[in-house]
């Protein structure tokens, strides 16, 4: 294949280079092109004893590279091979739909091949060729290679420009990276139709005449360009990532499951969401309002332990009303569905004080609990409803550090303190603590002594109207 050596010299890294080599090669033909011809006038080089049409293949990204040659008037045989012309990556004859023409489907990696239009057995003649390639997609906490020399200019600068989709499950902030490219680039992101350009720019970040560009999107489908300032062409890296969205207490989310990755659960694809509060909470998590069976999922940051999670539950028919109680930390809300249900989602999320009630026995952790009341120890607070005077018994005995209970009155922690203790009663560093109580609202604080914290254990014994009893 000697033929090759001053064609391949002529090859940059980005870029293929063939003005004086269109006596050997019948042109150059990328994604979208049409070439026509015959091959009847030509001589054999490759494959069958046919002769064969030649062409250089641009391919700017990876991509499933389609050939045919429908409509040519003579059995063909379609081959792929390395730039060099010494190995034949695909080819196939008779594949396709139109008979004894061909249609080539090749996974490519971005660069530059050879395309051959070659014929069965001996057989020649006129020949109509298309190159078609599906739009690229790029996925999250992926990165993608490719050159935008000799690309089509098809948005923003006059420079060539490389398209990729991608798709968000819910909203967040992506970023989109160009950093490691060898060219001036200039990154944009568009509605899936190529209709609203929702964010761009040139030269942002931290690296030079490279991009990295943040753009706050909601759930869809979007088309991620690489274009070049001005005329400026190139060989590309880009890299996106997508922060995993975050719910809030009293937030409300809207996304969709379809074609998400099951990653807890059943086989139904599911979104993720980031879910933190600073002291015991009782949550609210409800998909009313979703097009299709939902299943909720509170689990451990890590996806671990699902601490709680439900089907069918609450009063909105196939969707989930989830209701459970959680320790201050980081934690992961999962709406996905039930078997392989998926569809679009409405997302809520609600937050209260959990309700201390005279007869309960209550759990808990105050381990990395905002310091509300009381000493620097993380605290976890509750309402009490005292509806008639009430002599009250608190006791956090059976907890595995140095408790601090309190009473205030009021629904806030910074109410007057109707009465607290410290290592009161007969249980060491815990607490038994009495109080007499008029009707009224109040806070109960689990507390800590100086800065410890810990798993506790608090029961609530009640004598009501005890100057009666």
């Amino acid at each position: 294949m000697l033929f090759f050596a001053a064609f391949v010299l002529a090859l940059s890294v980005n870029s293929v280079k063939v003005a004086n080599q269109l006596g050997t090669f019948d042109g150059i033909i990328g994604c979208g092109g049409h070439a026509e011809g015959t091959t009847t006038t030509r001589h054999q080089r490759f494959g069958n004893a046919a002769p064969d049409a030649v062409y250089v293949l641009n391919v700017n990204q990876d991509s499933v590279v389609s050939a045919s040659s429908c409509g040519s008037d003579f059995d063909t045989w379609l081959r792929i091979f390395d730039i060099n012309g010494e190995t034949e990556i695909c080819g196939c004859d008779d594949c396709g739909d139109c008979g004894l023409q061909s249609v080539l489907d090749c996974d490519l990696s971005s660069g530059h091949y050879l395309l051959v239009v070659d014929g069965y057995n001996e057989l020649s003649g006129s020949f109509s060729l298309d190159i078609t390639c599906p739009p690229s997609t790029i996925e999250c906490g992926s990165t993608e290679v490719g050159y935008t020399t000799g690309a089509g200019n098809d948005i923003g600068n006059e420079a060539g420009d490389v398209s990729y989709t991608f798709t968000l499950h819910s909203a967040t902030t992506i970023t989109a990276d160009s950093c490691g490219s060898d060219f001036d680039t200039w990154l944009r992101v568009f509605s899936s139709d190529l209709s609203e350009e929702h964010c761009s720019c040139d030269d942002c970040g931290d690296c030079g005449l490279q991009t990295v560009l943040d753009c706050e999107l909601q759930a869809g489908v979007y088309v991620l360009v690489v274009d070049g300032f001005s005329s400026s062409e190139g060989d590309f890296t880009v890299a996106l990532t997508c922060p995993q969205s975050t719910i809030e207490c009293g937030g409300t989310e809207t996304g969709f499951t379809t074609g998400a990755a099951s990653v807890v659960g059943s086989a139904a694809g599911d979104v993720l969401y980031s879910f933190a509060v600073d002291t015991i909470t009782d949550v609210g998590v409800s998909s009313c309002g979703s097009g299709y069976d939902t299943w909720l999922r509170i689990l451990s940051a890590d996806l671990a332990t699902e601490l709680c999670g439900c089907d069918d539950c609450g009063d909105c028919g196939l969707q989930a009303d989830l209701a459970c109680q959680i320790n201050a930390g980081s934690y992961v809300v999962s709406i996905g569905g039930y078997a392989a249900s998926e569809g679009d989602f409405t997302l809520a999320a609600s937050c209260s004080r959990p309700v201390m009630e005279c007869g309960g026995f209550y759990t808990g952790s105050t381990v990395g609990a905002a310091s509300v009341a009381g000493t620097e120890a993380g605290d976890n607070l509750y309402s009490l409803e005292i509806a008639e005077t009430t002599h009250m018994t608190l006791s956090s005995c059976g907890s595995d550090y140095d408790t601090w209970l309190r009473i205030v009155h009021g629904d806030g922690a910074d109410g007057a303190v109707a009465c607290g203790c410290d290592d009161c009663g007969d249980c060491g560093l815990q607490t038994v603590l009495t109080c007499t109580l008029l009707a009224g609202s109040y806070t109960v604080s689990v507390d800590g002594y100086a800065s410890s914290e810990g798993n506790y254990e608090v029961s609530a014994e009640c004598i009501q109207n005890p100057f009666t009893a």
